[in-house]
């Protein structure tokens, strides 16, 4: 990996800067507001929706039910990427910085969506089978429909693509404004990863609440993995989808979790390394982050 930091493409650190803008644009804050950005998706997109619920009893009597509750469902999850644009157009705005580098362009990247999924229901498999073969758990009922398909959609709009734009996107451009990308890599994997503590699972002690919170750094690890090894947010979107997707789809439903958990951060882990050692062997400039990335 190159040793050399990021060269600054911008005035960060100049006299001309004020201290406002040199504290939105220091590491420290930009973590911190890409946190406080997560709860803030999460709220309002919750409140959006309950208007929305709200709405339609109050027009039509009635609760929305069948294919006008799935709408109202998608709807409320798109609103998850508008606000999270919305908050990164703001942190970017007062740190003076352009709404770029965030590895969206050019859009003929998309395509990396496809081996993104299908890499994570690989990896997802591995160790679910992993995990059945050392008789931790057993297989569930593996479920191809329509519900699967919207389920793929709301997590792509609810979690997958805004957690990437703010994380893998904004967070990494600014913070190789001022690390290493080794430096920016193991931020962005521990930072994203402490926010599973809080997150929803099914751990039922300590031990596999701290498991939950090491699969999420192995998560957040493989998507920067991707996104420095491949120059593109796009990968990282698709694997995330994926990865969370799959759990609709097939998966051990009984068993120890923990050791579940702790399969699936070592594959994810291994599978991060060899994205970086990939990666390491292209001699790609560590600009991948910065202001002039795709």
């Amino acid at each position: 990996m190159p040793a050399q930091p990021v060269a600054p493409t911008s005035s960060y650190g100049s006299a001309d800067l004020t201290s406002a803008v040199r504290f939105f644009r220091h590491p420290v804050a930009g973590v911190v507001t890409v946190v406080l950005s997560m709860f803030a998706m999460i709220l309002g997109s919750g409140l959006i929706s309950a208007g929305f619920y709200l709405l339609v009893a109050w027009i039509t009597g009635e609760r929305a039910e069948g294919g006008l509750r799935t709408t109202l469902q998608i709807a409320s999850y798109v609103t998850t990427t508008v606000i999270a644009v919305l908050l990164i157009m703001l942190w970017r705005r007062l740190a003076q910085l352009p709404m770029r580098g965030f590895g969206l362009v050019p859009l003929s990247r998309a395509w990396l969506l496809i081996p993104g999924f299908g890499l994570a229901v690989g990896v997802n498999y591995a160790s679910a089978a992993t995990a059945v073969a050392a008789g931790a758990s057993t297989w569930g009922q593996p479920r191809f429909d329509t519900v699967l398909i919207i389920t793929v959609i709301t997590i792509f709009f609810g979690q997958a693509f805004p957690e990437e734009l703010l994380w893998r996107g904004h967070l990494s451009n600014l913070l190789a404004r001022r690390l290493r990308a080794v430096a920016v890599i193991a931020t962005t994997s521990l930072a994203f990863g402490s926010m599973h503590i809080v997150s929803h699972s099914s751990a039922q002690s300590l031990g596999e609440q701290l498991l939950y919170v090491l699969q999420g750094t192995g998560l957040g690890f493989l998507t920067i993995a991707m996104r420095y090894g491949t120059a593109s947010l796009w990968m990282a979107v698709g694997f995330h989808t994926g990865y969370n997707a799959f759990f609709e789809a097939a998966a051990p439903v009984t068993g120890n979790y923990g050791v579940e958990l702790l399969t699936r951060a070592v594959l994810l882990a291994v599978c991060a390394t060899l994205v970086l050692f990939v990666r390491r062997f292209r001699r790609r400039a560590d600009r991948d982050f910065g202001e002039a990335a795709p």
